[in-house]
């Protein structure tokens, strides 16, 4: 035979190899996708590589902070021993830092370790090492460019068992999730709606179904509109409609057979924060229509609905992402398995999007804050703030004037800077909305020993006496000319007085009705 002729024969002999390969690893694939058990998937892997390199023994390596042998088959203790030496001798690292092939010669017998690095998109899974009676001049460069192949496929085939390993561990967490948050909305006594866009009834609770006087399947998938209850009314209809447009919390209270229902209607946002719902939370306020009562009731549900939130919003966010990163691996293969990936992905959006609603409304009414402090310069931040409000001023053509008078060492204030600008910025928009035509406003800094002191004066509508020990209760808005054309939910200046006293810090209003009001603000060194 020729040298010609040989290559050809050694050409053909390498394509049927490596077509062979191929066709194994696809069969592979398939079994892995199958199973998200990893031992099993290794075991798949090691029957595999027996028929490719006819190996006496077979391990494998995973590397978290170190690594830590998963698996093998046949390895003799002399072999273990042999390995743990190669691993304290650090070429396990090399062999990653390389991240090629790596074949070193047996000490005590004939016959060469193969360590192949597993890593896929640079990260590195960890090493498979192969024991075989080849010495290393045996080995020819196609073995090698084999080797290659091989190292790749079996990352891919174990980081897919990984993720769909960890992917079904948080399919399990996601039903009990699923089940923990039914069961805590099906254990309220207040009853729970949940509308279309087309009015049609997705979701209800055990004690809606009282209120609509219907068994969950009964109204399931029906129009809201066609249920005969006088409560669900023209105005309900209204303010249902009006979320869609307008995503805004929306309340009213009727009267329907002797009982007195508090509805709460609340857009339900998607993932990309479009409007997919109406949520109408109904509530029987019958027994007690005391003020201080439903505060209570409130300030509970909102702590548990936070609580809860906060719980159940990690998990789902990571199955959402590892769903995602299937979805992107399949690229566009196996019809099948995307649809049901898909199916995951959106009902994990849509119990995410759930929960952030809920989580929502309840920072809304809560006003609680986590502090982050950090040292910033208040001049710059006020000045910031009065630039980003100049065009809302200059439709009343109100002025602004900023006096320092700290002390020249006093610029810095170590605070959280994200609610110190909440708390400046809600009270110079209040100066605003409630100054009148041609107003002004005066901002004044100043320091004590203790303090920075922060002053805004305005000359505006001011505020009743009688109103300013209310003024800082939630929900609270003084009635008059100029609350009446501004909207507002009465939360501003209790959210600022939170995060004050958050801050160990001091707020007093004073005002002389028609005439003026003044902020003034202590914050500490």
């Amino acid at each position: 035979m020729n040298e010609k002729e040989r290559l050809l024969t050694e050409n053909g002999q390498l394509k049927q190899t490596l077509d062979n390969l191929l066709i194994n690893f696809n069969k592979l694939s398939h079994k892995i996708i199958q199973s998200s058990d990893l031992d099993e998937s290794l075991d798949a892997i090691f029957d595999l590589l027996k028929d490719i390199f006819a190996y006496n023994e077979i391990a494998v390596y995973l590397f978290k902070e170190e690594f830590e042998l998963r698996k093998y088959r046949d390895l003799s203790d002399k072999s273990y021993e042999e390995l743990s030496a190669i691993q304290e001798e650090d070429i396990f690292d090399w062999v990653i830092l390389q991240n090629k092939p790596v074949i070193l010669p047996r000490k005590e017998i004939v016959g060469t370790f193969i360590l192949l690095p597993l890593s896929i998109r640079n990260k590195f899974l960890g090493i498979l090492v192969v024991s075989t009676e080849k010495t290393e001049n045996s080995i020819t460069k196609e073995e090698h460019d084999i080797f290659n192949i091989i190292s790749a496929q079996v990352a891919v085939a174990i980081e897919n068992t990984m993720l769909y390993s960890s992917l079904d561990e948080k399919n399990k967490k996601l039903d009990n999730i699923k089940n923990y948050m039914n069961n805590i909305i099906e254990s309220f006594n207040e009853g729970i709606v949940v509308v279309d866009p087309e009015f049609m009834i997705t979701t209800i609770n055990k004690s809606a179904e009282s209120f609509l006087d219907s068994k969950k399947n009964q109204v399931i998938l029906k129009k809201i509109t066609s249920l005969k209850k006088d409560w669900i009314n023209q105005e309900l209809i209204e303010k249902i409609g009006s979320v869609f447009s307008t995503p805004n919390v929306d309340h009213m209270v009727v009267e329907t057979h002797g009982n007195i229902l508090k509805l709460k209607i609340l857009p339900l946002k998607g993932i990309y924060e479009n409007i997919i719902g109406a949520i109408i939370h109904i509530e029987d306020i019958t027994a007690s229509m005391e003020l201080t009562k439903l505060k209570e009731i409130d300030e509970y549900k909102d702590q548990l609905i936070s609580n809860v939130s906060h719980e159940l919003k990690t998990p789902l966010t990571s199955i959402k992402a590892y769903t995602e990163t299937l979805i992107d691996m399949k690229d566009g293969k196996d019809s099948d398995e995307l649809e049901f990936l898909d199916v995951i992905k959106s009902e994990s959006d849509r119990l995410l999007t759930l929960i952030n609603e809920v989580l929502d409304l309840s920072r809304f009414e809560s006003g609680k804050i986590k502090l982050k402090k950090e040292e910033f310069d208040l001049e710059d931040t006020i000045k910031n703030i009065i630039k980003s409000l100049e065009n809302v001023a200059s439709e009343k053509n109100i002025t602004f004037s900023l006096k320092n008078s700290l002390d020249k060492d006093r610029k810095l204030l170590k605070a959280d800077k994200t609610s110190i600008e909440q708390v400046f910025y809600n009270l110079i928009t209040n100066s605003i909305k409630y100054n009148r035509e041609d107003g002004k406003i005066e901002i004044t800094l100043d320091n004590t020993k203790k303090d920075f002191k922060i002053t805004f004066e305005d000359n505006g509508f001011g505020i009743k006496k009688e109103n300013l020990e209310k003024i800082f209760t939630k929900f609270f808005r003084e009635k008059n000319e100029a609350t009446d054309k501004e909207n507002g939910f009465g939360l501003g200046l209790s959210i600022v007085k939170n995060i004050i006293d958050l801050h160990d810090g001091r707020i007093k209003i004073t005002s002389n009705h028609g005439k003026y009001t003044k902020v003034q603000v202590w914050l500490p060194l």
